[in-house]
């Protein structure tokens, strides 16, 4: 008879956590769009006020704001770099595509991975912060590895390898909710008053994570190196540029795409799933390249 009421009451238990781990993702949900939104706004005003755009407008600014024919100006050179990169340098072109995707879904996972933690285990500002910690020690290592990488396997074998493993880990990472792992295997909720990253799921979600750290280093800093292997004589500068501008021009659409899925599914985690089809786009564009 004990044993039937301590099981009923842990049954109890386990449903109240249960339902409070799904009351909290409902009320984030809509930090989620509203986070997102956010992000989108901020890509579009880093893209309006990138040194290619602005400084022509710098040039012919004053004491008065710039003039349309400042800004007509700057847009024509814009025009003229990207035809002659199309007609002339069609590698770096694509390549600057496909960074231009898998950096808008990387950036992505890093900007809504903690959203997603905060309101499947209530993660508070301490959780955070050393999951954020640990990310970065994480890509610091990974960048160092990658290097060495690159250095035997080249720029695209590392950038390659790397994204497959992120875009694994992102998925392990949605594959994760209050009561399971990897979309089907039951794990204890993570008890009130409990310790941190004490319950299974959050322990799978930092393994996940680890991994997306490792991996991001290596993308970010072999892209660089790629860049600089496949630019032409002279053009260095000038395409290196183009590499910061291609990085700014999307960078609000994976947040676009997450809240207006988010809203419409009612759901975070296939929200949060629509930066995959970045960082896969991304992916299948730098398949091809003929680099090393």
């Amino acid at each position: 008879m004990r044993s039937s009421v301590s099981y009923s009451g842990s049954e109890a238990l386990n449903e109240a956590t249960l339902r409070n781990s799904r009351n909290a993702a409902a009320r984030t949900k809509s930090a989620v769009t509203q986070f997102s939104l956010t992000n989108a706004a901020i890509g579009i005003h880093s893209f309006h006020s990138h040194p290619i755009l602005s400084r022509e407008r710098l040039n012919h600014q004053s004491n008065e704001a710039p003039t349309e024919n400042a800004v007509r100006a700057s847009l024509g050179r814009l025009a003229g770099t990207m035809k002659d990169l199309l007609r002339h340098h069609r590698t770096v072109a694509l390549f600057l595509l496909a960074r231009m995707l898998y950096a808008d879904g990387l950036g992505a996972v890093f900007a809504f991975g903690g959203i997603y933690a905060a309101s499947v285990f209530g993660w508070g500002a301490t959780e955070l912060g050393l999951f954020g910690i640990l990310l970065t020690i994480a890509g610091t290592i990974g960048a160092g590895l990658g290097g060495l990488l690159d250095d035997r396997l080249g720029s695209k074998a590392v950038i390659v390898g790397s994204l497959l493993l992120f875009i694994a880990a992102s998925i392990g990472i949605l594959s994760i909710d209050a009561d399971e792992v990897l979309f089907v295997f039951p794990v204890a909720l993570k008890l009130p008053a409990s310790g941190t990253f004490s319950s299974p799921g959050e322990q799978a979600y930092l393994l996940f994570a680890m991994f997306i750290g490792l991996s991001a280093g290596p993308i970010q800093a072999s892209s660089r190196t790629l860049l600089a292997r496949i630019c032409p004589p002279g053009k260095t500068t000038e395409f290196f540029g183009f590499f910061s501008f291609s990085g700014k021009i999307s960078a609000f659409a994976a947040p676009l795409a997450i809240g207006a899925v988010t809203a419409l599914t009612d759901s975070q985690r296939l929200g949060i799933s629509a930066s995959l089809v970045f960082l896969v786009g991304g992916l299948l564009l730098l398949l091809p390249l003929k680099a090393r």
